[in-house]
């Protein structure tokens, strides 16, 4: 849930920067296309956050609230 909830969040906040500094994001001079190149990795790492909720609801319902 910390994995989902942690990438949701920072690739969000990512976004929102690259938004407000517009043109300046494709020098590589911020370092925000490093980070937003890094969020997708993780992203990707150990699944899609789709597939990470789905796993988590199925969870809950079965039962498992020790997440």
């Amino acid at each position: 849930m910390a994995k989902a909830c942690s990438a949701q969040v920072g690739t969000r906040a990512i976004d929102r920067v690259i938004q407000s500094h517009g043109a300046m994001n494709f020098t590589k001079d911020m370092g925000l296309t490093d980070a937003w190149e890094t969020l997708q990795m993780i992203n990707l790492a150990d699944g899609t956050n789709e597939i990470l909720n789905r796993a988590i609801v199925q969870r809950l319902l079965k039962g498992d609230v020790d997440l």
